[in-house]
């Protein structure tokens, strides 16, 4: 069975756009261990587990899960709570180039068939 959770970590870290220097302060330990929890090489305990969950605000269950669609649906969710914090203009810019993506997957969809 494929371990995710480092995988995970790392996406969720670079999606928050913490460093790992970063992510390693938040929680208290060290970079280099969060370098091996993100290579797959060290589990972290428990407690360090639900730290990193809390750092990177992501329910505990989230990091073990396969890069399915939960995951990703999870990481929107995340980038939708950092986006609310952005200036009016640059949400209008956000949802402009949201429009844009859905009108095209709709142009590229109607092609295929």
């Amino acid at each position: 069975m494929k371990n995710f959770l480092g995988e995970n970590i790392k996406s969720y870290r670079k999606i928050l756009g913490l460093s790992q220097d970063k992510l390693a302060e938040k929680v208290g330990i060290s970079t280099h261990s969060i370098k091996m929890i993100e290579a797959n090489n060290q589990t972290p305990s428990l407690d360090n587990y639900l730290k990193i969950c809390e750092a990177l605000k992501v329910p505990s269950d989230i990091l073990l899960a396969d890069s399915s669609k939960q995951f990703k649906l999870a990481a929107i969710a995340s980038l939708i709570d950092e986006f609310s914090k952005l200036p009016d203009e640059d949400i209008d810019k956000l949802f402009l180039l949201s429009q844009k993506i859905h009108e095209y997957k709709q142009k590229v969809g109607n092609n295929e068939n």
